[in-house]
């Protein structure tokens, strides 16, 4: 029998080169190499490879004398999409200086070679994870603009919606480009760089916005659009900061209806 953290996996009978085994979900497992009772006996280490995965790892049995041991292998497949992902929330709930290589490993699962061998080091895999989230975040705020309805209407549905989250967020985090702002810009001329993309984008939809609302008759002409949208992304950016500290979202509703009130 042999005890591993997936479970037990029966040994079955002894000798023979392929066996079937049940896994703790019920799949089956073949264990395919050298009999046990041909090789153990003699004192040689006789190989054994699980052909289906429990969960997502590789187990790779070794039989010496009758006793198993159970290595863990890395994963038989790695998405470096999701890994990305996976270090977006690493990367904005500790900031880039505070997080450690093995920060990484322990949130993407893998080993650090396959770290830096995917990702190069782990500033590229910080640039990687700035651009997913801005991507991300302007995928949701495009969609959140886009809803039917009045354009300040939207526009006020939309910054509470964003407040309430960040208010409702256990770890206050805030905004990811927004924090990279505060810790890097200045001094990392490539995250300094990312983030004025990010800002860029969200001024875009907010100036397009605003031009909606003009056209439709909703918006008074003499406002510049183009200086609006600033004004917009300046408050959104006041606020992601200011939930960092906030005692209660009305604190931060209060600043959204005095912004929208003035359009």
């Amino acid at each position: 029998m042999i005890e591993g953290p997936q479970g037990r996996i029966d040994h079955g009978q002894r000798g023979g080169n392929q066996s079937g085994h049940e896994a703790p979900d019920g799949s089956q497992l073949t264990l395919s190499g050298c009999g046990a009772t041909g090789c153990s006996d003699l004192g040689v280490w006789a190989s054994y490879t699980v052909q289906e995965r429990l969960g997502d790892t590789i187990l790779d049995l070794k039989v010496k004398n009758g006793v198993i041991v159970l290595r863990m292998g890395r994963p038989k497949q790695f998405d470096p999409d999701i890994a990305v992902e996976h270090a977006v929330e690493v990367f904005w709930r500790k900031g880039y200086s505070a997080t450690t290589p093995q920060d990484l490993v322990d949130a993407l699962g893998i080993g650090k070679g396959s770290l830096y061998n995917t990702f190069g080091s782990k500033h590229a895999l910080f640039e990687r994870a700035l651009n997913c989230y801005r991507a991300s975040q302007g995928t949701a705020l495009n969609e959140m603009l886009a809803e039917p309805g009045q354009v300040k209407e939207r526009l006020r549905k939309t910054l509470k919606l964003l407040a309430a989250m960040d208010f409702a967020d256990p770890d206050r985090r805030g905004c990811m480009a927004v924090n990279t702002a505060a810790e890097l810009a200045g001094t990392d001329l490539v995250a300094t760089e990312l983030v004025r993309r990010h800002f860029a984008q969200t001024e875009g939809a907010f100036r397009e916005l605003i031009e909606e609302g003009q056209r439709s008759g909703e918006i008074a002409p003499e406002h510049d659009a183009v200086a609006w949208g600033r004004v917009l992304l300046n408050t959104l950016v006041g606020l992601q900061l200011m939930v960092r500290v906030a005692e209660s979202p009305d604190q931060l509703f209060q600043v959204i209806e005095e912004t929208i009130d003035s359009l």
